[in-house]
């Protein structure tokens, strides 16, 4: 695992220096320099009195291939070394802050799995591992008793009504929801319209709860970038592409081990489901899901603690 750069390093092209970088480790050759190279390892900014790379969260040392300042949370690993970068395991994970890491995937017969490492921190960090093994990062978000706080708008998806403070979603029930969205997105190329989760307590709607709650628009036949209410009596109600954004929900954790569906939905004559593995409740003129499907009841058995 490395790189390697030839750094033409005067005006006249006299003068070369060949950086090999290996297993995070640099070896000079030929060094002959007369000007120094901003750049090093990965990219990395060299700071030329300490002769350090600027690694963002840290400072990295080339030449030992390891970073001179300690993990944030070494007190949580106890087993490795409090200088480790993203577990001793950059292949598998990435670490941006140095914080909570969730790495959600899909197996070879196509189920989901999502590993996380717990840490005692005010963020969490989630990333997609793609089909060929590409990495897809879902976001960081600000974390408050177990709860995110979701952006507004990413690139996958967006909270249409952000301004109503209900942008809050347990911890390990954001990293099935945003995976749902992504792959829909990937699926589709449409972006998923959030619109209402939770307050920062947990609760939904006039309702509790556990922060495990959302709304999400179904799929407009108008194009995914337009915001307008979505039917399922309406002429853009897009029944396709909504039963692929439910299934995306279900695939990523929104069902119950006991093989019941946590989704709610409702067809337009309001007796039954609008979408195949999704229940139907009958609100009783109090409530209904004509235009949005209800997520509830994350299925934690998908979630897998791992050390770091």
């Amino acid at each position: 695992m490395g790189c390697v750069k030839l750094h033409i390093l005067d005006e006249q092209y006299k003068s070369t220096e060949l950086r090999v970088s290996y297993f995070n480790k640099e070896l000079t050759l030929n060094n002959s320099a007369v000007k120094t190279y901003r750049y090093s390892f990965t990219g990395y900014e060299r700071d030329q009195e300490s002769g350090l790379d600027y690694a963002h969260a840290r400072y990295y040392w080339s030449n030992g291939g390891y970073d001179i300042s300690t993990d944030p949370h070494w007190f949580n690993y106890p087993h490795i070394t409090p200088y480790n970068y993203a577990g001793n395991n950059p292949i598998r994970f990435i670490d941006p802050t140095g914080m909570d890491n969730y790495e959600i995937s899909t197996n070879q017969d196509g189920k989901a799995q999502i590993n996380v490492e717990r840490t005692e921190d005010k963020t969490n960090t989630y990333t997609y591992i793609n089909a060929d093994g590409t990495k897809k990062d879902l976001g960081t978000y600000d974390k408050k008793n177990n709860m995110v706080k979701l952006a507004q708008k990413t690139d996958f998806y967006t909270q249409v009504e952000y301004s109503n403070k209900k942008n809050y979603v347990d911890g390990d029930v954001a990293a099935g929801f945003l995976a749902g969205m992504y792959y829909y997105n990937q699926e589709t190329g449409n972006i998923a319209q959030i619109t209402q989760l939770n307050n920062s307590n947990g609760g939904h709607s006039s309702h509790g709860g556990r922060g495990t709650n959302a709304d999400v628009r179904y799929a407009n036949l108008n194009g995914s970038d337009r915001n307008e209410p979505v039917w399922t009596s309406g002429s853009n109600f897009d029944k396709a592409n909504s039963q692929k954004l439910a299934d995306a929900f279900v695939k990523f954790g929104f069902n119950r081990p006991n093989g019941k569906f946590s989704i709610l939905t409702e067809n337009a004559a309001g007796n039954g489901p609008a979408l195949d593995n999704t229940n139907f409740v009958d609100g009783k003129g109090k409530f209904h899901h004509k235009h949005h499907m209800h997520l509830q009841q994350f299925n934690t058995s998908i979630i897998n603690v791992i050390k770091k």
